[in-house]
């Protein structure tokens, strides 16, 4: 695919008159073009995330990811803007898919409780949330043992259980009724919750999960049979969930 001319204008004022992209990869995204380019400034070559925002409020996240990079979470370090552009240093890994194992699912309960607890100025009214807060915005790196998260154009302050009904509903996605409570995914679940160790309101979390399910039938319209199957499952054994997320 050829480069743009307009991309190669735009590095040149970013990076200085000597970069040039020698590739460029388009990442599939529902809200915001985003790019991964490879540029080469003076023979030395370096990969670098453009996000042009069509959706979303650039400032807040560049903020977020900042502050974030400050108290040592695992997110993509900011290095430049131009208009309605950010660049971003890209993260290793990979992004996950369910259902996840029990090491992935305990790392994402911790990026989760560092999150909420660095994130969240005391005496806040409620929880900083990172929003959208699903399976697809986080990355596995393998090799170093790290999860990144990515995307925080949604964050906002609110209920910590707002976030982890979200990630739970992503991870329970797949998951076949009759076998729920002896599946991976029923195991992600409970492995995120011991791991992220912060209060919570069990029985509201409960019911932000059915919530959850129910919102996700609606736009899934393909598989609402198996959704329903899930939350006629969790309204039929309620004691049986409250205390998988009670015993953490």
């Amino acid at each position: 695919m050829s480069i743009p001319l307009s991309w190669k204008a735009i590095v040149k004022q970013v990076f200085g008159l000597d970069a040039e992209i020698s590739a460029v990869y388009f990442y599939e995204s529902k809200k915001n073009q985003v790019s991964r380019l490879r540029i080469v400034i003076n023979g030395e070559q370096t990969d670098v995330v453009a996000k042009k925002y069509v959706w979303g409020d650039m400032d807040s996240e560049i903020a977020v990811l900042k502050k974030a990079g400050t108290f040592g979470l695992n997110v993509p370090e900011f290095i430049a803007r131009f208009s309605d552009i950010a660049f971003f240093t890209p993260v290793p890994g990979v992004s996950m898919h369910n259902p996840i194992t029990e090491k992935q699912a305990f790392l994402i309960g911790e990026w989760m409780r560092m999150f909420h607890e660095n994130m969240t100025p005391q005496r806040a009214r409620g929880t900083f949330l990172r929003g959208d807060c699903t399976l697809k915005n986080f990355v596995y790196d393998e090799e170093g043992e790290k999860v990144y998260s990515l995307d925080f154009e949604q964050a906002y302050f609110g209920p910590a259980e707002d976030d982890l009904a979200e990630l739970i509903v992503t991870l329970l996605t797949g998951a076949k009724a009759e076998k729920l409570w002896h599946s991976p995914h029923i195991l992600a679940v409970k492995t995120l919750i011991r791991a992220y160790r912060r209060k919570f309101n069990a029985a509201f979390l409960y019911e932000e999960v059915i919530q959850g399910l129910s919102n996700r039938m609606e736009f899934r319209q393909e598989f609402a049979a198996e959704i329903q199957a899930l939350i006629d499952e969790f309204y039929g054994h309620k004691s049986l969930f409250l205390e998988l997320l009670e015993n953490r």
